[in-house]
């Protein structure tokens, strides 16, 4: 398939997991006996990650949240450059090939260590 193609399918996606993440950080709640005991509310503020990721839209009952899609671009992502790696394999790898030799690699000999040879 034609490099425009995947553009196209893979840029919507990765747009879309940016804007779902932009609030990901959230103000920890100020109670009303720090405001009356006079506390400062922007030297007090902590931010921390939300338990729960948030939810964009639903289809039917499922549930479509802002890590869903992250994860879609990502995966879409990976499979788009490794279409683009592998399309001309050659014996001694240049590129983006040699790039993407490079990361299966890594991840072989990183989980390697942590699994064993034998799970790998």
């Amino acid at each position: 398939m034609p490099f425009r193609f995947y553009f196209r399918l893979l840029l919507p996606l990765l747009v879309l997991g940016f804007l779902a993440t932009g609030s990901v950080l959230q103000a920890a709640p100020v109670s009303p006996g720090q405001i009356e005991a006079g506390h400062d509310a922007h030297h007090d503020e902590h931010h921390t990650l939300p338990l729960k990721p948030a939810e964009l839209f639903h289809i039917g009952k499922f549930t479509i949240t802002n890590s869903m899609v992250v994860t879609w671009g990502v995966a879409a992502g990976l499979i788009f450059l490794a279409q683009l790696a592998t399309r001309n394999i050659k014996p001694v790898p240049t590129g983006l090939q040699n790039f993407w030799e490079w990361m299966v690699e890594s991840l072989y000999s990183f989980l390697e260590g942590m699994i064993g040879p034998d799970l790998v």
